[in-house]
C-alpha cells in the first residue's frame, strides 16, 4: 500500500460527517503526487473493492471507504464511508 498511503491518509483524515466523497481521477493523482496507472482510466475493475486482487483497494478500505459509481468517461469515482 506504500504508493497509495497518501490516499489512505487523506481519506482517513476526512470528517466523519462526510459519507460520500466524489472525486475526479486528477484529484486522486494530486493526493498521490503521481499519475494513476492507465488501467485506472480504462477498466472499472481497477477501482474494485477487492484487497486480495487490488493493492490500491487497501488504501480506501483501510480508511473505512469503498468505491462506487466509477465513471471512466467522466473520470470520476465516489468514495463512500462504510
Amino acid at each position: 500500500m506504500n504508493k497509495y498511503l497518501p490516499l489512505y491518509r487523506w481519506l482517513a483524515g476526512q470528517p466523519v460527517n462526510l459519507t460520500v466523497i466524489p472525486m475526479e481521477f486528477k484529484q486522486v493523482e494530486q493526493i498521490l503526487s503521481c499519475p494513476l496507472p492507465p488501467t485506472a482510466r480504462n477498466r472499472t475493475a481497477w477501482w474494485a473493492n477487492n484487497p486480495q486482487r487490488h493493492v490500491q483497494a487497501n488504501a480506501w478500505l483501510s480508511a473505512g471507504f469503498s468505491t462506487e459509481d466509477v465513471n471512466l468517461a467522466a473520470q470520476t469515482v465516489n468514495f463512500v464511508r462504510n
